[in-house]
């Protein structure tokens, strides 16, 4: 497989949206029932995110509306609230799709379950999604060459990397749909077997970044046959030793 070098935040949006589901939201002829706004089911929304979030973390969004003609060149404003902040985040979305990074800071201390709603700029609301605070995780570190007792990856703990990790050849790396990891600053992911990346619509998998914030490197696929499915890549590419300078772009 061949590196691509793309921008980190296309990337982002691409490998989500790329196995999204034409999934028809809710429908109805009248404009509204007993007094309460009804969207129709072309103007319905799509959200992609993952049900848990650490705390003090970002929280990557997809928001995508599966009936817009790509054609249109039609811009709309989501904004995200929840009863533990109103101002919980927004979404811009060019020709039905956007993405956005949501910062989770002040989500700290009892704060463990959010149920967020997402609202068009007439107020209504369109659609909405859980999340769950993780603020004590379980951790696996993980460093070199991997062994094949380490070849899947769960959501049972955090998956950090701190270094460099290796999946040799002949052998294939499974990531279960809901799984968290964590790579520190310029930590890459060197794949000379294969990477089957299992993530769903209700359970993304997420690479991001340590609690330091800091950008991690890459993943560099030095063969052929891995499968990433609904996986968010965020915070990556800071090896500055690896960047294309004319493009101010890297691999991921």
């Amino acid at each position: 497989m061949n590196k691509s070098h793309i921008n980190l935040y296309s990337l982002i949006a691409f490998i989500t949206l790329m196995c999204l589901p034409q999934i028809m939201g809710c429908s109805s002829s009248d404009n509204n029932v007993g007094g309460v706004p009804v969207i129709p089911y072309y103007l319905a929304f799509e959200v992609i995110s993952p049900q848990v979030v650490l705390s003090g973390h970002c929280l990557p969004v997809v928001i995508y509306q599966p009936n817009t003609n790509p054609r249109i060149d039609q811009k709309q404003a989501l904004t995200l609230s929840c009863p533990e902040r109103t101002g919980f985040g927004s979404v811009k979305l060019k020709r039905g799709m956007g993405s956005q990074l949501i910062d989770m800071n002040w989500a700290l201390g009892d704060v463990t379950e959010l149920s967020v709603n997402v609202h068009n700029e007439l107020g209504v609301t369109v659609s909405e999604f859980q999340v769950r605070v993780i603020t004590d995780p379980v951790n696996r570190e993980l460093s070199g060459v991997l062994s094949p007792t380490e070849m899947v990856w769960d959501s049972t703990a955090i998956i950090q990397i701190s270094d460099e990790v290796t999946i040799p050849a002949g052998n294939e790396l499974t990531i279960q749909p809901g799984t968290i990891i964590e790579l520190s600053e310029n930590a890459r992911v060197i794949v000379e077997g294969r990477v089957s990346c299992k993530g769903t619509r209700e359970n993304p998998v997420v690479f991001s970044s340590d609690y330091s914030g800091l950008p991690w490197g890459e993943i560099d696929h030095r063969s052929s046959g891995s499968e990433y499915r609904y996986t968010f890549f965020t915070n990556g590419g800071g090896d500055g030793s690896r960047s294309f300078g004319h493009s101010q772009s890297q691999p991921v």
